[in-house]
């Protein structure tokens, strides 16, 4: 028995050391960053989109022009941790290709757990939609984007109808969903951690009000025909959240006649995409930003939003609209 729990002791502190490794790597990432706020004027922070504490946003926007492909990114961190502000890189990355870019925070477990998450991510879907326009955002082109936790509580939002009717919308009125290794079906998830990594699968248990819920919250047992366009991205080396994960869902994607498509990176591990995106090295031979770009500009019918006269009388900081 004292083997046993001290190799499930190993097996979560290597978990973990993960985890660390990857925010370590963020960390890095926002360091490099730093001066593309300083040169950005344009930026709203901690706008509020809720009543929670930790319903706020960041918006990223274009100096000029209106009817912008918008990204809306939801971080990862096994439900439990990160914040938007280690993402400022992204909007480094995306701002200067003409995409407005939201970052949202989320309640985080244990005390937010399913399906609270996602109704975090359906209300700030909404804020956008009802808001983005005052930034020079399309509203009728708006691409949700999740790494890890964050695709999997995001992918929830769109495939399980309950979470966006709230608000009288549904997953067809986005133009796109961008997955990022991301947990699409729990009890697999489950299983593989305790058969490859002997690990209990705390976090993921930790993020559920019920443990009954699991099937409940698992995206691939929630699909619908109706959705919108989907692109799933995953390292083939991810020995966090498999690579299976991805390629079951394009499979069951594809048996609902949803519109998806999957790329994999060769030698990439559970962070490599979204540390990809993030890092400003030019060495790294993942063409995330390339695959996500061509996703969220690929020539489609868009209608433009009604032009804005000015990017003025923008909500103020902590204001809700």
């Amino acid at each position: 028995m004292a083997y046993l729990s001290g190799f499930a002791s190993v097996a979560a502190a290597l978990y973990y050391r993960e985890t660390l490794s990857w925010q370590w790597q963020l960390m890095r990432a926002v360091a490099q960053s730093q001066r593309f706020q300083f040169r950005n004027r344009h930026i709203s922070k901690n706008i509020r989109y809720g009543r929670y504490p930790r319903n706020r946003l960041d918006v990223f926007y274009p100096e000029v022009g209106d009817n912008k492909p918008v990204m809306v990114f939801v971080h990862g961190g096994s439900w439990a941790s990160g914040d938007k502000s280690l993402y400022i890189p992204i909007a480094d990355k995306f701002l200067p290709e003409d995409i407005v870019v939201v970052l949202i925070n989320y309640g985080l477990a244990p005390t937010h757990t399913y399906p609270y998450q996602s109704k975090d991510v359906a209300r700030a879907i909404d804020w956008t939609f009802r808001n983005i326009r005052a930034y020079g955002g399309n509203p009728n082109n708006i691409t949700l984007v999740g790494h890890s936790a964050g695709a999997h509580i995001s992918s929830l939002a769109l495939f399980d109808e309950r979470f966006l009717e709230v608000y009288n919308r549904k997953a067809s009125d986005l133009a796109g969903f961008i997955g990022m290794s991301g947990p699409y079906d729990l009890p697999d998830l489950l299983e593989f951690l305790k058969i490859e990594r002997g690990y209990s699968g705390d976090l993921v248990w930790n993020s559920l009000d019920r443990p009954e819920n699991i099937r409940l919250a698992s995206p691939i047992r929630n699909l619908r025909d109706d959705v919108c366009p989907v692109l799933l991205l995953h390292g083939e080396d991810d020995d966090t959240v498999p690579v299976r994960s991805s390629k079951q869902f394009y499979s069951a994607l594809l048996e609902t006649n949803n519109p998806v498509q999957l790329k994999t990176y060769p030698g990439v591990s559970h962070a490599g995409p979204i540390i990809n995106a993030l890092n400003h090295s030019r060495k790294n031979p993942v063409n995330v930003i390339e695959d996500m770009c061509a996703f969220i500009k690929r020539d489609v019918n868009i209608a433009p939003a009604l032009p804005t006269a000015a990017l003025r009388e923008l909500p103020a900081a902590g204001a809700t609209t």
